[in-house]
């Protein structure tokens, strides 16, 4: 015994289709001027400050807008840094900052 399916009806196509298309995706992200984003410094701060040779303070070369400096930083708030100092470096201000 053989079944009959039904016939399924299709509309005829009478334009052109184009249904490729080009997408194109650009991500918005601040760069400093040596090319590190904020969020990279942040990560190299949390870096340093997580690190087991960070006890209570570290030694570090910070490259800032006004130039280099070695500073020793004790601890961090969401806006900046702190130096054994006393001054606040603020995050956004840095280009760059490595553990000596």
């Amino acid at each position: 015994m053989e079944k009959k399916l039904p016939e399924v009806f299709a509309n005829p196509f009478e334009k052109k289709l184009n249904n490729t298309q080009e997408i194109y995706y650009g991500k918005s992200e601040t760069k400093t001027d040596r090319g590190y984003s904020i969020n990279e410094i942040i990560r190299k701060i949390n870096n340093i400050f997580n690190s087991p040779n960070h006890v209570f303070k570290s030694e570090v070369l910070i490259t800032t807008k006004d130039g280099e400096s070695e500073v020793t930083i004790i601890g961090k708030n969401a806006n900046g840094i702190l130096t054994m100092e006393g001054k606040i470096i603020k995050i956004s201000d840095i280009i760059d900052i490595q553990k000596k």
